[in-house]
């Protein structure tokens, strides 16, 4: 990486303000955060599960991403065989870790994350601006929701252990795991307790993919995919940026 990283550092496009494409693929491993959960220990996501890398800059991505982070994940255990098989992950990120330019801007920006997240769990701050509201499409559960269920659990007297029996899949595995819950509770006759609970999960995620949602992640199956309008003979006659 050594030699690599520094001549990116002073390499110039031949076109003023324009940026060179340099699209390459690497294995990230388990450098990544994403999905720790459902991609197992560390050896399992180093030796099945890594996570890739490609860098394209100068690709007209939206929002000023120059870098995607993708991977594989094992199957959900489900009798839908909508979800069955295995799955991908693909996140869009600002900056990748090849290049040493890149990876310091991939540090800094992983590390106001971090900070971010750590600051927004001190009560003072949970009502700021930067805290209150949730970011768009991320896999993270919600922590909000989380709370939520916390305090449906602890109204229900057959849940004498909510951390160990309840929280701790949910707060792992998402809103999949969550709603799991709801329908087991339901179930075992405490239907009118997680009625409210439900009904509000549904109008804010809908129902089609609850069962193997994690967070605000877009969901696409391989049928959906294949039955997708946009082709590449529409790319092509798209204006290029």
């Amino acid at each position: 990486m050594g030699s690599q990283a520094l001549n990116s550092l002073f390499k110039k496009s031949k076109k003023k303000d324009v940026v060179e494409s340099d699209t390459f693929i690497y294995v990230r491993g388990d450098e990544s955060s994403h999905y720790h959960g459902e991609r197992g220990s560390k050896n399992n996501r180093l030796r099945d599960y890594p996570a890739y890398g490609m860098d394209i800059p100068g690709a007209c991505m939206p929002s000023g991403f120059g870098h995607i982070l993708f991977g594989k994940l094992p199957s959900i255990k489900t009798n839908n065989s909508k979800y069955s098989g295995e799955r991908i992950y693909i996140k869009p990120e600002l900056f990748g870790i090849r290049h040493l330019k890149q990876f310091i801007k991939h540090a800094q920006s992983y590390l106001d994350h971090v900070s971010r997240r750590y600051v927004c769990q001190l009560k003072d701050m949970q009502t700021k601006p930067g805290c209150s509201k949730e970011d768009a499409f991320r896999e993270n559960t919600d922590k909000k929701l989380l709370e939520k269920w916390k305090n449906v659990l602890m109204k229900i007297p057959t849940v004498w252990n909510v951390d160990e029996q309840y929280m701790k899949n949910a707060t792992k595995y998402g809103l999949g795991e969550i709603y799991r819950q709801v329908k087991q509770l339901e179930s075992a006759g405490y239907k009118e307790q997680v009625k409210d609970f439900h009904a509000a999960i549904i109008k804010q995620y809908g129902e089609e993919d609850l069962s193997v949602r994690k967070g605000r992640e877009i969901i696409f199956t391989t049928k959906g995919l294949l039955q997708a309008p946009l082709t590449c003979e529409l790319l092509s006659k798209m204006r290029k940026c």
